[in-house]
């Protein structure tokens, strides 16, 4: 089971990147009027890390008591973690919403010159989910 889980998991966030790739390709080669910015690779970059620091935590520390581990605070340092990455990762799940709305939706583009912002909100959500999926499932 954990096997199938982490390669569930790893096929989602490859999917997501590559999507993000070929958005950037995409637009590279086309000559789209909005041009790729350092601000659309930091949804991205902030989901992976997320995705890392979320799964970094194992749910025995969160669930452990004082004497478990021999260390005062070690399941509210490890939920602090947790949180962290949650907030990490809807937070860059809405920035790339963000992005969507006010550099494509706002502006009025639509069709081919759109691609890239549909790519780019599908990226944040795969690596989204992928990293609900590691944590659920190896938890």
């Amino acid at each position: 089971r954990a096997q199938v889980i982490g390669y569930l998991s790893g096929t989602l966030f490859a999917v997501g990147w590559w999507l993000f790739f070929d958005g950037v390709a995409f637009s590279a080669s086309h000559g789209l009027p909005v041009p790729i910015r350092p601000e659309d690779w930091l949804p991205g970059v902030f989901s992976t890390l997320s995705l890392i620091l979320v799964n970094l935590i194992s749910k025995d520390h969160i669930n452990a008591t004082e004497f478990t581990y021999g260390d005062d605070h070690v399941a509210t340092k490890a939920r602090a973690c947790a949180f962290l990455g949650a907030v990490m990762a809807l937070s860059s799940l809405g920035g790339s919403i963000a992005i969507m709305v006010f550099k494509y939706i706002l502006p009025g583009y639509h069709g081919n010159d759109f691609w890239f912002a549909i790519c780019l909100v599908a990226q944040n959500a795969l690596i989204f989910v992928s990293s609900m999926v590691l944590w659920f499932g190896r938890n």
